[in-house]
C-alpha cells in the first residue's frame, strides 16, 4: 500500500497517466473509431505500442508505470465509450476546458468494463508497480449534466453523479483484484472551484457546496475499498505555483481534500510563482503528496537540480516520507495533445534522476 509507512523507496516516481502517442498509433485509433479496423485488429496493433510505452517508462526509471492510456481516445472516453447515456460534444469549450465534452441525454447504464482489459495487459507486461486511472464521478456525472440536455433524465448534477458512483466503485474493485498497485481518480475541475473566475463563469454561488459535491463523489467511489492504494488527481489549471492564482482559496481546497478517503493527492508544483509554496502549510497531514514537479505544457527540460530545488521547498512544509514525484498532469489526456514523445521521455528520466539525488541526500 502507498502510505507513509509503505515499503517503497523514498521519493517514489510516478506518471499521472497519459503519454503522447506516435502518429501511427493515432491512426490506428482513428481507424478503430471509424470501423475501418475491427476492435480485435486494433487491439492486436496497439498491444505492441502499449508494450513500448510501458518499457519506455521503465527505461526512464519510474517506480510506478501506466499503459500510457494509449488505447483511449481521451481520459474521459474510457467512461463514455463503455457507458451509455451520453451524446458527444454537446457542451462547448470554455476558458477552463480546451474542447467540447459530452452531455447526459439518457439514463446512464454501464455496458462494458471500463479499464480491466487494459489493466490486465499492463499487469502482465510491467516489471514493477502499476497505476491505472479513472475519471471521477463529479466529472462524468456532475460536469456532464446540462440544463439544456439532461433535466428530462436527471433533475440535478448530484442525481447524475450518484448514478456514476457505483460504476466507478465497481471498476476500482476490479482493478484491485487484478493486482493494480495504485488507482488514480481524475477530478480535473476540482482545483478550479477555488478560482473566483471559474465560479463566476459557471455561476457557482456556493463554493463550499460545490466542493462538498466532489468530496461526496470521491468518497462514494472508494467506499469499501481497502486492498489497493488510492490517489486523487487535482489538475494543474489552478496551481499554487501559477502567478495568476493569488486570489484562489487554497486553504479551502486543502481542507476539502483532507476529507477525501484516499491515500495520495496530486498537485501541480512546477509553475514560476515560488511564493505559492506557503500554501503547503495547509496540506492534509494524513495524506501523501504527489508533487507535480515536471511541467506537461512548458517547452524545454528542467535540470535534475531544478526539480530537487522544488522538492526541497516543499519539504519545508511536508515531511520527505510523504512526498512522491510526478508530472503536473497527463502529457496527452486526449488525441488533441501532441507533445514530443522523446522530450517527454527525457523529462521523466530527469525527474527520476532528481529522485535519486534526493535519496542519496536524505536517506
Amino acid at each position: 500500500m502507498l502510505d507513509s509507512n509503505n515499503n517503497d523507496q523514498m521519493f517514489p516516481t510516478l506518471v499521472v497517466g497519459s503519454l503522447p502517442r506516435e502518429e501511427w498509433v493515432l491512426d490506428v485509433i482513428k481507424s478503430r473509431n471509424s470501423h475501418d479496423l475491427s476492435s480485435e485488429e486494433a487491439d492486436r496493433l496497439l498491444d505492441g505500442a502499449v508494450l513500448s510505452a510501458i518499457k519506455m517508462q521503465e527505461s526512464a526509471g519510474l517506480d510506478y508505470v501506466s499503459d500510457g492510456e494509449w488505447r483511449r481516445n481521451s481520459y474521459l472516453d474510457t467512461f463514455f465509450d463503455n457507458v451509455c447515456g451520453y451524446e458527444p460534444d454537446l457542451i462547448p469549450p470554455n476558458p477552463f476546458s480546451s474542447g467540447p465534452v459530452p452531455a447526459i441525454v439518457s439514463k446512464i447504464v454501464q455496458q462494458r468494463s471500463l479499464t480491466t482489459d487494459d489493466a490486465r495487459f499492463l499487469e502482465a507486461n510491467a516489471n514493477g508497480k502499476t497505476i491505472a486511472t479513472l475519471p471521477g464521478p463529479a466529472t462524468v456525472g456532475g460536469k456532464m449534466w446540462s440544463p439544456e440536455h439532461s433535466t428530462s433524465v436527471y433533475s440535478s448534477p448530484e442525481e447524475a453523479m450518484e448514478t456514476c458512483i457505483p460504476i466507478i466503485n465497481g471498476e476500482i474493485k476490479k482493478l484491485s483484484r487484478l493486482g493494480i498497485d495504485l488507482v488514480q481518480i481524475d477530478e480535473p475541475w476540482l482545483g478550479d472551484v477555488i478560482n473566483p473566475r471559474y465560479r463566476e463563469f459557471h455561476g457557482i454561488e456556493d463554493m463550499d457546496r460545490e466542493l462538498d459535491l466532489y468530496v461526496n463523489g470521491v468518497n462514494g467511489a472508494v467506499e469499501g475499498i481497502e486492498e489497493v492504494s488510492l490517489s486523487l488527481h487535482v489538475c494543474g489549471h489552478t496551481s499554487i505555483t501559477n502567478q495568476d492564482t493569488d486570489q484562489c482559496q487554497f486553504d479551502s481546497l486543502f481542507e476539502t481534500l483532507s476529507r477525501t478517503n484516499v491515500h495520495r493527492l496530486t498537485i501541480a508544483f512546477a509553475g514560476p510563482h515560488r511564493d505559492g509554496v506557503r500554501w503547503l502549510k495547509n496540506f492534509p497531514e494524513d495524506k501523501i503528496v504527489g508533487l507535480g514537479v515536471v511541467s506537461t505544457i512548458k517547452k524545454g527540460i528542467d535540470s535534475p537540480d531544478d526539480i530537487v530545488e522544488r522538492v526541497e521547498r516543499a519539504m519545508e512544509y511536508i515531511p520527505k516520507e510523504r512526498i512522491t514525484l510526478n508530472p503536473e498532469c497527463g502529457f496527452a489526456p486526449s488525441t488533441r495533445n501532441r507533445p514530443d514523445l522523446d522530450e517527454v521521455y527525457i523529462k521523466l528520466k530527469t525527474m527520476c534522476l532528481a529522485a535519486e539525488i534526493l535519496r542519496e541526500k536524505y536517506a
